[in-house]
């Protein structure tokens, strides 16, 4: 919950007041430790490109 919260803030606060992200627990278990902004934004892009996908059959 607390990567996904930090994840929401990016461009939104003042990151330098929030702590980071490779510092919480979860972020180990994740991507194994890999995760960053650029790894989240690939994923988010083609999640949309395959949702996109099967709009499109479907319809």
């Amino acid at each position: 919950m607390m990567i996904s919260q930090l994840h929401s803030f990016i461009g939104k606060v003042d990151v330098k007041q929030m702590p980071k992200m490779d510092e919480l627990p979860a972020y180990k278990k994740l991507a194994a430790g890999n995760l960053d902004a650029d790894l989240s934004i690939n994923i988010l892009d083609q999640a949309k490109d395959e949702i996109e996908h099967i709009r499109q059959m479907l319809t």
